[in-house]
């Protein structure tokens, strides 16, 4: 078994680390760095620039809103995602459905 990233993972996991440098504000790496949540403004704020980039709903498919990502891509996100300092998307918001997706999926398919 091959446990080691792919060429085109690794430039995936380039871009998510770029962009996460050019959009984490440091007030929110400063709440995560203390181990504190952040407020309900700044987690608002945040998921606004994931879901300008299409990375709000992560398990769901390009077709539905999604960024069509695979599971090691993912994965990739939430390491990358975790080391700049941002917080995870909220649990109550877009993130319930997203175990729930192929139910959405049927009604909205």
């Amino acid at each position: 078994m091959n446990l080691e990233f792919t060429q085109e993972e690794l430039d995936f996991q380039k871009s998510i680390r770029a962009w996460m440098r050019e959009n984490v504000p440091e007030e929110l790496e400063r709440v995560s760095a203390l181990g504190n949540m952040p407020t309900k403004t700044q987690q608002q704020q945040w998921e606004r620039k994931l879901g300008k980039q299409g990375w709000l709903a992560l398990t769901w498919p390009e077709q539905y809103g999604g960024p069509g990502w695979t599971a090691t891509q993912r994965y990739i996100f939430d390491i990358e995602r975790a080391m700049a300092g941002a917080p995870p998307t909220s649990p109550f918001g877009v993130a319930i459905t997203q175990a729930g997706h192929p139910l959405v999926f049927c009604f909205l398919g």
